[in-house]
């Protein structure tokens, strides 16, 4: 499995427990249990990235969904003229590489660290063995995941109908 900046780094070594601790402070996961949290621990890893890394390209394969926890990223999507435009900047308990985690197709954008950041990573491989080994903790998390993409893609047809009517 092809994991792009992040195949060449060792992990953090961090406990469950504070694997767990860095998830909760994020409050991304506010609405889950603290067991939940745990269990979810035993499928992530946490990640240092020095400033101005570029962790994937659009069109990347690597797979994975990275949940910030101290820093900022910024997202970028080329144009039609293959000109870079920003989409976001991201900082603590946001998320990124949700949709690549779950359909497994290339990268629909680049992300950059801007500045040092602590990743907590979700690989494909353990998603898919957490589907399968704890069911219940999967479908949660494809909930939330869910969720995002329904948030983002609203967010996106909003901003879409804005240019199109300044276009006018």
């Amino acid at each position: 499995m092809i994991k792009g900046y992040l195949a060449d780094l060792t992990p953090r070594p961090t406990s469950i427990e504070q694997r767990a601790e860095l998830l909760e402070a994020t409050k991304w996961l506010q609405d889950m249990s603290w067991d939940h949290i745990k269990r979810l621990a035993r499928f992530i890893e946490v990640y240092d990235i020095p400033q101005n890394v570029e962790l994937f390209s659009e069109g990347d394969r690597a797979s994975f969904m990275g949940i910030i926890e101290q820093g900022e990223v910024v997202v970028r999507k080329n144009s039609l003229h293959q000109s870079s435009q920003l989409i976001a900047k991201l900082g603590r308990g946001k998320t990124f590489g949700e949709m690549s985690l779950v359909d497994g197709s290339p990268r629909s954008a680049s992300v950059r660290t801007k500045t040092q950041v602590v990743l907590m990573v979700l690989f494909q491989d353990k998603f898919e063995i957490m589907l399968k080994d704890v069911p219940t903790l999967g479908v949660q998390m494809l909930s939330k995941i869910t969720q995002l993409i329904s948030a983002n893609l609203r967010r996106t047809s909003a901003l879409l109908i804005d240019s199109l009517e300044h276009h006018e």
